[in-house]
């Protein structure tokens, strides 16, 4: 699986798609997954899309994914996939593509823009998502420090105000009628299912950092660390099966070991500093800006990593990872870097 992901990066970076056809398929991606993940939301419930093969659930489905405070039991939003964490991942890399589109020289394109950012920030917020969120802030810091040669340009500038705008207004709404939840999720009380969930995600963490005390070179294998945790937590009491470690460079120590852990590191700097290059020698601002929304997401899925593993165990998002890092990493074509 990780060779195919490798493969289909080089081949992106190669010969792939430009880095603006890429964002404008995960803006259209964005689009539709916000308006069936604030429906679901709305409804509590399925929205029955059973021809895309939608998760059936209500807030009572056994092995639901809830959240609880005090008598308000909310069902998060699946979307079409398995869980709310992967939905969230998948919105946030879409808003972070659609923020590009707020600096677009076209007016309908910023303003298409502008109403994209929103309607997929509200569908992430409801995800509750706690890993989406931080990499949200790390993405928006990533695109927000790059923005020089944009806030130069009074269009665009004001059009970045106006979606940082909606932006605060849409949080504001957000906290007002979901406060309870949202203080039950960061920890605010004594809710049973958020204790067990960061219980949960120490003691596999503990169990990361045995397995790679046992074997910190070569490590477990690719994809044995699910059943290395079961056996350890076979000799023990707590009521668990083997799963991910909910950090990605723990799961790759672990894992591949600290020679694969090395790998990756070195992979994903040297992508990053090749990638930085190219967007300094890009002049135009489309471009440049599209190349920023491309980094953006792929700082934003790095910092999922420290608090969830799908980045490194899901192959969609294998793709979506390493496939954002390899678009960036095409080098500006000479009708690219001129100023049309």
């Amino acid at each position: 699986q990780l060779a195919s992901v490798a493969l289909f990066a080089l081949a992106v970076s190669c010969a792939g798609p430009p880095p603006r056809a890429v964002l404008t398929v995960l803006i259209v991606g964005l689009v539709a997954n916000s308006v069936i993940t604030i429906l679901q939301a709305e409804h509590q419930a399925w929205i029955g899309l059973t021809i895309l093969r939608e998760f059936r659930f209500s807030p009572t489905t056994p092995g639901v994914s809830v959240i609880l405070a005090g008598d308000w039991r909310y069902a998060r939003p699946y979307g079409l996939l398995p869980h709310p964490n992967l939905l969230a991942g998948s919105l946030l890399i879409g808003v972070l593509a659609a923020a590009t589109w707020v600096l677009s020289a076209r007016r309908w394109r910023r303003f298409a823009g502008i109403t994209a950012v929103g309607l997929g920030f509200w569908a992430l917020l409801l995800t509750f998502s706690r890993a989406a969120w931080g990499g949200l802030v790390v993405g928006g810091l990533i695109a927000l420090v790059s923005l020089r040669p944009f806030v130069q340009i009074r269009a665009l500038r004001r059009s970045l105000i106006a979606a940082l705008a909606v932006v605060v207004i849409i949080g504001g709404l957000f906290f007002a009628a979901y406060q309870p939840l949202l203080l039950a999720r960061v920890g605010v009380g004594a809710e049973a299912t958020e204790i067990r969930s960061v219980v949960d995600r120490v003691i596999y963490t503990e169990l990361a950092l045995q397995a790679i005390g046992e074997s910190p070179v070569l490590g477990v294998g690719l994809g044995n660390f699910p059943q290395v945790a079961d056996d350890y937590l076979a000799e023990t009491s707590f009521d668990l099966r083997g799963d991910q470690v909910h950090n990605v460079l723990l799961a790759a120590w672990a894992e591949l070991g600290v020679i694969g852990l090395v790998l990756l590191l070195t992979a994903l700097i040297s992508g990053v500093v090749v990638a930085l290059r190219h967007l300094r020698q890009t002049d135009h601002l489309a471009d440049r800006a599209a190349r920023i929304g491309l980094l953006a997401g792929v700082g934003a899925l790095f910092a999922v990593g420290w608090f969830d593993h799908y980045p490194w165990t899901i192959l969609h998002f294998q793709i979506a990872w390493w496939g954002l890092l390899a678009a960036a990493l095409q080098p500006p074509s000479s009708a690219a870097t001129l100023n049309r």
